[in-house]
């Protein structure tokens, strides 16, 4: 008879224990992990969209005042 209650009182803390890590330890990198690379991903998109603004208006200018400095 104590045999099985040793066995259902630590099959209960044994379940306690692997739901404590599970919550501790590996829901948080189930959630965490992708949700960082969407918001990585995000900000490298609004970073390129902001670098390609800048190569796209810089040359045109520092060409056309070369070009007129060379007219002059």
């Amino acid at each position: 008879m104590t045999l099985k209650k040793l066995r259902k009182f630590s099959f209960i803390i044994l379940t306690l224990c692997f739901s404590i890590y599970f919550i501790g330890n590996i829901l948080p990198n189930l959630i965490g992990v992708p949700l960082a690379f969407y918001h990585s991903y995000k900000i490298e998109q609004e970073i390129k969209g902001h670098n390609n603004k800048i190569y796209e208006t810089q040359p045109e200018t520092a060409i056309d005042s070369s070009l007129q400095q060379k007219k002059n």
